[in-house]
Order: C-alpha cells, then sequence, then structure tokens
C-alpha cells in the first residue's frame, strides 16, 4: 500500500512522466524519505524493482495510469490509504520533486545509481 502511495502522489503531481524518471524519482523518494519498501537492484546497469514494476502493474490493471511511448501518464487520481505515513509521503515528494524534478534524466539516473550504491 505504501508504495502505490509513493507512486500515487508523484503522478498525481506530474501528471505525465518518463518512465525511467519516474523509476529514478521514485527511488529518491523511497531512500530518502527512508520509506524502504521497493527492493531496488541494478540488473544488467539498470536499476530496477520487482515492487515498482508490481505496484504500476496494478495501477494500469486499475486503469489509473496508462504508458504511451515510455510516458506515464495519470488517467485518474487514486486516493491511497497510509494511515500516519501520508504527510511523510507527501513531504518527501515534495522535497524530491522541488530539489530534482527538473534535473535531465542522465543527472538524475547517476544520481540514483550513487545514492543506491552508498545508501543501501
Amino acid at each position: 500500500m505504501l508504495a502505490k502511495a509513493i507512486l500515487s502522489e508523484i503522478l498525481r503531481r506530474l501528471k505525465k512522466i518518463e518512465l525511467e524518471k519516474l523509476i529514478y524519482l521514485t527511488l529518491l523518494v523511497d531512500k530518502i524519505g527512508m520509506f524502504n519498501v521497493f527492493d531496488w537492484y541494478v540488473d544488467s546497469g539498470l536499476i530496477a524493482s520487482t515492487q515498482f514494476i508490481d505496484t504500476l502493474e496494478e495501477m494500469i490493471r486499475e486503469e489509473s495510469v496508462k504508458i504511451i511511448n515510455g510516458i506515464v501518464v495519470l488517467m485518474r487520481s487514486v486516493d491511497v490509504e497510509c494511515g500516519w505515513l501520508c504527510s511523510r509521503v507527501n513531504g518527501t515528494v515534495s522535497y524530491v520533486l522541488n530539489t530534482y524534478g527538473n534535473y535531465d534524466v542522465k543527472i538524475l539516473r547517476e544520481l540514483a545509481y550513487t545514492y543506491l550504491t552508498q545508501h543501501l
């Protein structure tokens, strides 16, 4: 549920985003917020998470998001109950988007790799 709350909040604020950029921003929210709900790993040089994929697939099945040409598009907002963690999720998403949201995907990739390898 927390994984879906993080993804939903990022998408609610951005409406649409490149899939690769969404992965990196989600990793930063997960690590900076110390939520640790995603099982991040590097596979063939790419950052991945089965929890991220499963959550995104669930949101696609629910028709709350679509992926069009590598862009994740919010179709309808999802209200995810995350209890007392909601304000922390919202604050961390705000911080990450305000700080890193305008970064180029290449810079975000380097930052995500650094964060993943140095903060495991």
